[in-house]
């Protein structure tokens, strides 16, 4: 089953917020809703024990304001500050924890792909990173197409620019080869 196969057989979502879904048997089953880091690190730390395949496309958010203003912050004179903490490191949380697990994540990186995504890689002890190359035309945000590198441990393998579907059919493949199933 191909990407566009599988979004064919998702039910229409809510928005704004994210989706996951747990991929056997490709249905859209055991299906939760998140719109805050803490509750997708709950959904994901919840049901990481029955997943087969976990793939991480991004973080949702690295840092979040340690206070929430109730009501609008008024403009004053000067510059204005606001603190941030950081939020739970889902893929660093689970991954030590994996067991049976297929764990993917992605990374940005800007310089230093390989060897950011590799140490990303044997950090949160993932089994494959989907490194995203902005420097390469044609790739990153506002385009449909893309160019990533497969980061294993086992080695590397760049995909050349192509459609953002076609990266997406090609990850699915580089997992289903990798877990022989």
């Amino acid at each position: 089953m191909n990407l566009q196969d599988f979004i064919r057989t998702v039910p229409d979502t809510p928005k704004p917020g994210i989706l996951f879904y747990d991929i056997s048997p490709l249905l859209g089953n055991g299906q939760a809703f998140a719109q805050a880091v803490r509750q997708m690190y709950e959904a994901v730390t919840d049901r990481f024990d029955t997943t087969d395949v976990l793939i991480m496309a991004a973080a949702v958010a690295d840092y979040r304001p340690v206070t929430v203003a109730s009501d609008k912050i008024k403009k004053k004179d000067g510059d204005l500050s606001i603190p941030v903490e950081r939020t739970p490191d889902i893929l660093g949380t689970i991954g030590p924890q994996k067991t049976h697990q297929f764990l993917c994540g992605f990374s940005m990186e800007t310089k230093d792909l390989v060897e950011n995504s590799s140490a990303k890689l044997a950090k949160k002890n993932l089994d494959m990173v989907v490194a995203n190359n902005l420097k390469v035309a044609g790739a990153g945000f506002g385009v449909d197409t893309n160019v990533v590198t497969f980061i294993t441990p086992d080695g590397t393998r760049e995909l050349p620019l192509m459609s953002k579907a076609d990266v997406a059919d090609a990850i699915l493949d580089e997992i289903l080869k990798r877990r022989s199933l």
